[in-house]
């Protein structure tokens, strides 16, 4: 869509210049004239390019963030751990997810994520060397899959239904206007330890790149940073990775 209006935008402003040259043609102009007439042209482009810059493009483009928090309790000798996800649409144009995510999107990002917005959790191997980078990739080297919890979560099951012709294809009907915001919840029980989350967004203009994906740290039980010194208190911030 961005690349159909660009071409307007340019295939006008070269049409202007035609006829801008014609008439200079077709004219006996004086110096004076002429150096007007550049510089007049040399305004009509520049100023097009400036309102594409500042105004079309950034109306084109979409923008989402991607923030987290967590908040334990415990039960028994585990903990119930809740992960509040908040999708902001910061951009000035709508943001949907495809109605399901193709086999083909899949593969091209690599089996790494599964649903349009997609929740992985990790276990920080205890076992790793100090100093040590633990990052996402390659699997199960410094971050373990937990047994017990899927690979791959969505975070819109509450925004799904089944396909009329086909109950085991899944597909999704969610879409952010611009400002608009959303909190979406899981539960899970785990035990005390350190944890990885990775938050995934496909939107359904995948020609338009839009991917967006956080990585962030927390602790079971959560550890407050903040002036409030409840101990009953255990919500805290995702720390970025």
């Amino acid at each position: 869509m961005r690349l159909k209006y660009v071409k307007a935008i340019l295939g006008f402003l070269f049409a202007v210049l035609m006829v801008v040259l014609w008439w200079l043609l077709v004219r006996k102009l004086s110096p004076k004239d002429v150096s007007d007439a550049a510089t007049a042209l040399a305004l009509l482009v520049g100023g097009g390019w400036t309102f594409y810059q500042f105004a079309l493009r950034k109306s084109f483009e979409s923008a989402l963030q991607i923030e987290s928090a967590v908040a334990t309790e415990p039960m028994g000798a585990n903990f119930v751990v809740s992960i509040d996800v908040v999708l902001s649409n910061i951009g000035n144009r709508r943001i949907g997810v495809p109605r399901r995510l193709p086999a083909e999107d899949i593969v091209h990002y690599e089996n790494s994520v599964k649903y349009p917005v997609d929740l992985q959790v990790r276990a920080l191997a205890t076992d790793l060397p100090c100093p040590a980078f633990a990052g996402w990739w390659p699997e199960g080297h410094s971050l373990k899959t937990i047994t017990g919890i899927p690979r791959h979560i969505s975070l819109l099951y509450e925004y799904s239904e089944p396909n009329e012709k086909d109950a085991a294809i899944t597909e999704y009907d969610f879409f952010m206007e611009p400002g608009e915001k959303y909190h979406l919840g899981t539960v899970f029980v785990l035990p005390a330890g350190h944890y990885v989350a990775k938050v995934v967004f496909v939107g359904e203009r995948s020609t338009a790149a839009e991917y967006w994906s956080r990585t962030a740290y927390f602790r079971v039980p959560t550890v407050l940073r903040s002036a409030v010194t409840s101990s009953e208190n255990t919500r805290s911030n995702l720390a970025s990775a």
